[in-house]
């Protein structure tokens, strides 16, 4: 029970620190390129974690160097161009189509999951994905299924179904990472790997594209970023996935257009409506239902003929 609280707890907390990344995606576009943001926002957790962990790394290099395929596929799906493909869609995309399309991420997680784990679907985790589905279009088209008609498909579109398929990757990927591999150290290493990997990158667009003018707010969303949005979140994201597995924690991935719902009423002023409320509800029962599981009575026990 306890394993199962803190796993949904976790995966809780992840999606409510990610729920902002489509805000700061379109906040940063007209300062930053999306190499430079994804540069920013991993050498802040680098930092942060190199000097606990860089002894760890040393130490388990050789299990790193045994599964680095599996490592460097983590380390490009869910830590370095998922994130990437997110800034280059708020350039074109508006925040209703990214939210939108970034839902579809558990239906693939699901599908990947069903393919290359073998896990099994039942017939009441399709009712609850197809209610929570349901819900997240109640909540983005603000119950109004007409505006479908409104929606006009963009470069952006393209790069939010890229980013929603990686983190997909990611999620199975994760799974597939053998027990002898050190979670900290392993996480760790892959952030170092992604600030690497951009660096040469953020630095060719930064001599070509000198920011006007650094805000305040743009180096508080920064520094946001790098240390809740890639290290805390990914870091606790992993964890629910390591207690509750990869389905179970793909649903609540679902609670994002919920959560955004929220920050856009306290952040922006904006009114929640009902028909936001019932499809907010809808998501949530989706969850219940896709993560419900039906007790079973054990056999009685036979007793020993003496």
């Amino acid at each position: 029970m306890t394993k199962n609280f803190n796993g949904y707890l976790f995966a809780l907390f992840a999606i409510f620190l990610w729920s902002f990344n489509v805000i700061y995606s379109k906040y940063l576009a007209n300062t930053f390129t999306p190499f430079e943001i994804s540069f920013v926002r991993w050498i802040i957790p680098a930092l942060l974690f190199l000097p606990f962990t860089y002894k760890s790394i040393i130490i388990n290099r050789h299990i790193f160097l045994k599964h680095w395929p599996l490592i460097l596929i983590l380390t490009l799906t869910g830590l370095g161009f998922q994130n990437t493909f997110v800034y280059y869609a708020g350039h074109t995309a508006n925040a209703v189509d990214m939210a939108l399309i970034n839902a579809t991420s558990p239906i693939f997680l699901i599908i990947f999951s069903a393919i290359f784990l073998h896990s099994k679907i039942n017939f009441l985790q399709i009712i609850g994905i197809l209610t929570a589905i349901f819900g997240v279009i109640l909540v983005i088209l603000d119950g109004d299924l007409s505006n479908f008609n409104n929606i006009s498909l963009t470069a952006g579109d393209l790069w939010m179904l890229l980013s929603a398929i990686l983190f997909a990757i990611y999620g199975v990927a994760q799974k597939l990472l053998p027990p002898d591999v050190p979670a900290q150290p392993a996480f760790s290493l892959m952030i170092c790997i992604s600030a690497i990997m951009f660096l040469p990158l953020a630095a060719y667009d930064y001599s070509h594209h000198l920011p006007e003018k650094i805000t305040k707010p743009d180096i508080l969303i920064l520094l946001i970023l790098g240390v809740f949005n890639s290290g805390l979140a990914y870091f606790i994201w992993n964890k629910a996935i390591a207690l509750i597995g990869t389905v179970k924690t793909g649903t609540i991935y679902y609670l994002i257009p919920v959560f955004s719902t929220i920050e856009a009423y306290f952040l922006l002023n904006e009114e929640i409506y009902k028909n936001q409320i019932y499809g907010a509800l809808l998501v949530i029962l989706g969850i219940v239902l896709s993560n419900y599981k039906r007790s079973q009575t054990p056999p009685p026990t036979q007793k020993k003929r003496g």
